[in-house]
């Protein structure tokens, strides 16, 4: 789950995993399939990841991403 500070939105987000090379990205079902750099957009405007499964958590750990629950 991603939440956008700007407008505490929150919507459910899929890791996309073609490419372990690639920088690691999310998929939006509202968005029909487009995908977002998941480290740009935590830094550049402020997504927080707040709930993930545990091999989701890996998978962002090995990416340098933490989860920040509430």
């Amino acid at each position: 789950m991603i939440e956008i500070p700007s407008t505490s939105e929150r919507a459910e987000a899929h890791i996309v995993e073609d490419d372990p090379s690639a920088p690691l990205a999310v998929t939006f079902a509202c968005t029909g399939g487009a995908w977002y750099r998941l480290a740009s957009m935590v830094a550049a405007d402020g997504w927080r990841v707040v709930e993930a499964s545990p091999r989701e958590r890996a998978v962002l750990a090995a990416h340098g991403i933490l989860v920040q629950e509430q």
